[in-house]
């Protein structure tokens, strides 16, 4: 989930601005929602502090006896370095004060067009959308207790996981190596995300992982040549997921 943050001292121009981001979170049905919608610099920065996710920041560049817009950008961008920032101005030469004050804002949106200002408001949510979930999805790790250590799993590494002949462990596989740990696939499936299927009552597959199906053998071979056994009862599965996910 995505937090969405705006600050704009205008009623009527936050009020434009909430109902367009509701209504395009709904339309494309997007991990987000509107977390806080204020016209007070010290509300979004308390609430940057609270929030250690990353967020998207909706910041008016004219805040009417406030700190001003830009300020208040950087002072986001120092608690929260990795922050989704626009600017919503009636200026149209802002982006020298935005590098003088080293804010690195994602867009400048214009609100002299409420078409264009629409638009852009859009296009934002939907490259802030394909960003954070592209990287969360890249750079996801699970972490796993064991009696002697903590194993944090990378969850792109993962090629496939089964279980292993140790009653109650399972093996995880990985390009070159192998772990294994006291779990249940049902624990752990239910971490992994849309890229892994159960393909076996013993196995779970990374579909992205896969290099080909061979039907005869009833396995995928996956990118370092091994492989992970499919059941026929859910093959056809598979192969539909892997066609979702390529």
């Amino acid at each position: 989930m995505i937090n969405i943050a705006i600050c704009e001292d205008n009623f009527k121009q936050r009020d434009y601005i909430n109902t367009i981001i509701e209504n395009y979170i709904i339309r494309e049905n997007l991990n987000m929602k509107i977390a806080l919608s204020t016209d007070k610099s010290a509300d979004i920065l308390e609430f940057a502090k609270d929030h250690e996710e990353r967020a998207i920041y909706f910041l008016d560049i004219h805040l009417v006896n406030d700190i001003g817009g830009v300020e208040l950008g950087r002072q986001v961008r120092t608690i929260d370095p990795s922050a989704f920032i626009i600017f919503v101005t009636t200026y149209s030469e802002v982006s020298s004060l935005v590098f003088e004050y080293r804010v690195a804002a994602m867009d400048y949106i214009l609100k002299d067009d409420k078409a264009k200002m629409k638009t852009r408001i859009e296009d934002c949510l939907k490259e802030a959308s394909d960003l954070y979930f592209n990287e969360s999805r890249f750079n996801r790790i699970i972490t796993v207790k064991t009696s002697h250590k903590i194993l944090n799993l990378r969850v792109e590494d993962i090629l496939f996981l089964e279980t292993s002949e140790k009653a109650h462990k399972i093996r995880v596989h990985e390009m070159n190596s192998q772990k294994e740990f006291y779990a249940t696939l049902k624990e752990i499936e239910s971490q992994l995300g849309n890229d892994f299927y159960r393909c076996h009552k013993s196995f779970i597959v990374n579909v992205r992982k896969i290099k080909e199906i061979n039907k005869t053998l009833g396995c995928a071979i996956m990118a370092n040549g091994e492989q992970c056994y499919i059941s026929n009862k859910y093959f056809k599965g598979l192969v539909k997921c892997l066609q979702k996910n390529t």
